[in-house]
């Protein structure tokens, strides 16, 4: 029995598709030639991957850096307080060391809490943040003791008291002394003074926090 497409042309036997109209005659033929092809799949785009954030300068701008100086500042101070009953001469020894570590250690937590890389300048600059809180600190002490000594003869008596405690030769000492008594000795030595522990209390800090951001580049 011939076979016939539906456009009505005749067929050989076994005939996958018609001759005339190219119609598939099997099942197979006909599901595969229905089912609509599958868009074309488009490479997608790579997504571009996140920066790291950039870190923010050390300044006092910086809350972290400022807190961690704070902090670094703060304890220094209390340890010189409590360095206070000591012989003067161990005093002045230690107390360098006191500000160089306060320096390290203020860098040493900035790192901690952020996780970025200190620069040797970074680190620099955070211990001067650091001496400058300690500065203010001690500046702070300052005035409350000259308040308190203002109603016993003034600054004065605190210098007095201040220079019979340094293990000055008994010559120097008197001639320190004898020095109080002049109006403009006082007022040079105040400011001499006033010059001489800003310098100390912050240069030493810059080199603690310098060496800490050296020593955490290594690691």
């Amino acid at each position: 029995m011939a076979n016939y497409c539906s456009c009505r042309a005749e067929l050989p036997p076994d005939a996958l598709f018609c001759h005339r109209c190219g119609k598939p005659q099997r099942e197979d033929l006909i599901a595969v030639q229905e089912e609509p092809p599958s868009p074309p799949v488009e490479d997608a785009e790579p997504v571009p991957a996140a920066a790291p954030a950039a870190p923010i300068a050390i300044g006092f701008g910086n809350r972290i850096a400022l807190r961690s100086a704070m902090v670094t500042a703060a304890l220094a101070f209390l340890m010189l307080i409590a360095l206070a009953p000591l012989p003067p001469l161990m005093v002045l020894f230690l107390q360098p060391l006191l500000l160089v570590a306060a320096g390290f250690l203020a860098v040493y937590l900035y790192h901690r809490r952020t996780g970025q890389p200190v620069s040797l300048r970074g680190g620099a600059k955070m211990g001067w943040i650091t001496g400058i809180l300690y500065f203010a600190l001690w500046l702070l002490l300052f005035a409350a003791g000259a308040f308190r000594a203002s109603g016993e003869g003034g600054l004065s008596t605190l210098y007095r008291d201040a220079l019979e405690k340094q293990p000055w030769p008994e010559g120097s000492r008197e001639q320190m002394l004898r020095l109080l008594d002049r109006p403009e000795a006082m007022a040079l030595l105040f400011l001499f003074g006033l010059v001489f522990s800003f310098v100390f209390y912050t240069l030493l800090p810059v080199l603690g926090g310098a060496l800490s951001a050296k020593v955490l580049d290594k690691d």
